[in-house]
């Protein structure tokens, strides 16, 4: 036997200190303590046993951020079944094949997205499953390879894909960060992210896990995001970078906002640029910046402090964690990161030619291509799927754009490749700017060939207000490049 995921939340914090505190902005904040949180969890989990479901079923979530959202998460674990949070954001008939793919038996639901699925629907409004009366209700008995959760990769591509994640291998990497607890319990830690990702789920988990308080937004907007910082005096702040690089261009741009109470600011799921580092600095120069690394297939943890006596560099995602198995493929020091990690997922539901591929003998090929330096520590170099070749050359974007953003005027930038008759691709760039105004991108250019191999350096600059986010925030790469082709195609 082993914990169940849903049950990993302090106990040895007063009961009526805040869990979550759901910030509506529309009226006042919801809060819930400790002791009512672990009562609606008990509740809910009552209710869908009442509803007929089992240990192993498994139970999506399709909804917006709700005040319930992770309360409805945990109980579904806590009954034994299986929680499946889906992207509410995908187009409504993809909706459909995801909840099909991971064969939900039910689904909760908020009021956006009521009424649009073939399987028992509970609302996530209605109160009377979170009524606190199942307090008496204990937990099912589970073993560390039970599946807890499926999580789903972000579908840039095609299907999204679902991945088994196990109690033993969630708890193991919740336990990993022990080392942390005594300057955690105290945290406010501010989640903007969708709920339905796993930055958003791991940073919850972990909050609870050590007893801290989660501040949540219904929704990521700039000002708000900033406003809610002030008004909550959130210590930590969480998400990817391209979020961060919003609120900082308003402050810049001249919104007011207190963030003197900023002590942590943790970035994951996309690379950090150095000149962003710059900025965070400079906006919070009370905080530490931590620079995460993970994957939905490989787990939480792959890096971890620096050992006694060295110094993380800036921009470096860590040094080896402890636990942690991994090489880089061709068994230099900069290629392709294989890992496996107690939390590793077993491989992709129903996708066995992929998993031939993606999964072996534990380890799962992240696809990304890190950069090991002399001491130790691991830097991200690019996608292995996202490098092309220009000429015969090979071209990782993440190189060239690195050096773009060094240009004192670039906020942002992208570098996708745009197909050439004679080259075979030829790096082209989008950009934001620091502030608004005009800018001259022949210098733009000048710069990437003073900084880059002539072969590596954008071919166009192409200067937008903002760049296309994804449903997680990210940078949507995928509509730039089908953009910089159909303007070399006209």
């Amino acid at each position: 036997m082993t914990a169940n995921l849903a049950t990993m939340i302090d106990a040895n914090v007063p009961g009526n200190k805040p869990a979550i505190i759901f910030d509506q902005r529309a009226g006042d904040a919801v809060v819930f303590s400790y002791d009512q949180l672990r009562g609606r969890i008990a509740s809910c989990a009552q209710f869908l046993k009442t509803k007929g479901v089992c240990p192993g079923d498994h139970v999506a979530l399709l909804s917006g951020n709700h005040l319930d959202y992770m309360t409805a998460f945990y109980a579904i674990m806590y009954c034994g079944a299986v929680a499946c949070p889906i992207n509410f954001k995908l187009p409504r008939p993809m909706q459909q094949e995801v909840l099909a793919l991971c064969k939900a038996q039910c689904v909760f639901v908020d009021a956006a997205h009521a009424n649009r699925s073939s399987v028992p629907e509970f609302a996530l409004d209605d109160e009377a499953i979170f009524s606190e009366t199942g307090a008496g209700l204990p937990p099912h008995q589970v073993h560390g390879d039970d599946v807890a959760c499926i999580m789903f990769t972000s579908g840039s591509t095609g299907l999204p894909k679902a991945v088994p994640i196990t109690h033993g291998g969630y708890g193991w990497a919740l336990r990993h960060y022990e080392f942390a607890r005594a300057s955690s319990v105290d945290l406010r830690t501010l989640i903007a992210a969708p709920f339905f990702h796993m930055n958003a789920q791991a940073t919850t988990m972990l909050s609870l896990f050590f007893g801290g308080t989660c501040i949540m937004m219904p929704t990521f907007s700039t000002e708000t995001f900033l406003d809610t910082v002030a008004q909550h005096q959130v210590s930590e702040i969480t998400g990817v970078p391209t979020m961060m690089a919003l609120a900082i261009r308003a402050i810049d741009e001249g919104y007011r906002a207190d963030l003197s109470s900023v002590s942590v600011v943790a970035l994951g799921s996309a690379p950090l640029s150095e000149s962003l580092l710059c900025d965070i600095q400079r906006v919070f120069p009370n905080a530490s910046i931590d620079n995460g690394y993970g994957t939905t297939e490989g787990g939480l943890v792959s890096f971890g402090p620096a050992p006694e006596g060295l110094t993380k560099p800036p921009l470096s995602i860590g040094y080896p964690a402890k636990d942690v198995d991994f090489y880089l493929e061709g068994g230099g020091d900069e290629g392709v990161l294989w890992i496996k990690t107690p939390m590793t997922s077993s491989g992709y539901l129903g996708l066995p030619q992929v998993n031939a591929e993606k999964f072996k003998d534990g380890y799962y090929n992240t696809g990304d291509v890190l950069r090991r330096d002399e001491t130790g520590f691991y830097f991200f170099v690019g996608r292995a799927d996202d490098m092309f070749v220009c000429g015969g050359e090979n071209i990782f974007p993440a190189e060239v754009e690195k050096v773009l953003r060094s240009h004192p005027v670039i906020a942002e930038a992208v570098v996708v490749p745009q197909q050439d008759a004679i080259k075979g691709a030829r790096p082209v760039a989008f950009v934001t700017l620091q502030a608004a105004g005009d800018v001259d991108v022949d210098d733009i250019k000048a710069y990437a060939l003073e900084h880059l191999p002539a072969y590596a350096h954008p071919r166009t600059v192409t200067v937008l207000e903002t760049l296309p986010r994804g449903t997680t925030e990210k940078i949507d790469r995928k509509a730039l490049n089908q953009r910089a082709n159909q303007e070399r195609s006209r």
